[in-house]
Parts: structure tokens; sequence; C-alpha cells
């Protein structure tokens, strides 16, 4: 289950997985962020409440969540037992505390992915994995959802904490 799959982050994702052959379940906050999601070879699409979200799925093997928030714990409920949340970022605003009893439980292992930080740790690794990304980014194309000048570039940043914005966000200089 990808969250956030008709964002900058998120839809990238989506076209990730699905290249490498995985079933995406894409879930998102608009019907024009779930079509370009589709776009991207979803093979499933979930609308979601940010605010108050239900998510009635089960017997998910991984989330990827870039949104936080109120997202978090009905997306924690997808997982089954040995499932994996990435946490990606809190777009949508920080959790409450994890439920750790349901991660005892269902033996999901939390893991923080945070762009950039395997080459600070280990340059060497982190050159081969971006040497990996490359290669594949190679035959994906990002959707620009959105282009404003500098002047304007708090624009970007509102419609991304809103939830509003589809695809990336480009300010031009």
């Amino acid at each position: 289950r990808l969250m956030g799959a008709g964002g900058g982050v998120g839809l990238p994702a989506v076209q990730l997985a699905v290249r490498e052959g995985a079933h995406v379940v894409a879930a998102a906050s608009s019907a024009a962020k779930l079509a370009l999601a589709r776009a991207a070879g979803a093979h499933e699409t979930l609308l979601i409440d940010r605010d108050s979200p239900v998510i009635d799925r089960r017997d998910i093997d991984i989330v990827y969540d870039p949104v936080g928030g109120a997202l978090a714990h009905p997306t924690l409920k997808t997982l089954r037992r040995n499932g994996r949340y990435l946490i990606i970022g809190f777009v949508g605003g920080r959790p409450a505390p994890l439920p750790l009893n349901r991660v005892l439980l269902k033996e999901i292992a939390v893991v923080g992915v945070r762009a950039g930080e395997q080459g600070r740790q280990d340059p060497a690794a982190g050159r081969a994995h971006i040497a990996a990304i490359d290669a594949r980014a190679a035959a994906m194309k990002p959707h620009i959802g959105l282009t404003v000048p500098l002047a304007q570039a708090g624009e970007a940043f509102a419609a991304m904490a809103a939830g509003t914005l589809a695809g990336k966000a480009v300010i031009t200089i």
C-alpha cells in the first residue's frame, strides 16, 4: 500500500513498485491523485479522508507512508503479520504515538526511511544506491502538478501541507 500515492514522493514510488513487480494498492486524498496513480500503474486505488481515515483493507505486506498524521494508525492496522511500515515523512502532521502492542502482536517492522541518510552514513553504499535508483529512474517520468516563481514558493508548500498538490512542485528562479 502506498499512502500519498498521488504526491511528489508517492507517485514515483508507485511507478517504481510496479516496475519492480509489486501489486500496488494506492491510497490518496482525491480522485485526481488516484487517477495519476492508476496511470502510473497502480493495480487498486483507495480514496482516503486525510482528517478521519477509515481503511477497510487487511493483509498488506508493506506500507509506504510519506503522509503520517491521522493516517498512521489506520494504516498500521492494514499490515499483515510480519508486515513492514516504512515511515517516509509527515506531510500530514505528526501522528499520535504508535500503538506498540499492535507492532508486538503482529511482529511488524517499523522502518524510518530518510532521504540521503544512507549516503551520509556510508558514502560508498549511498553511491551504489543512487546508481541503482538512477538506472530505474531513466524509465520514469515525474508529474509536475504546480509551477510557481520563487516569489510564490509559499504556495507550493501550502499545497503540499493541504494535500492538494498532485505530483511534484517546481519553483522557478
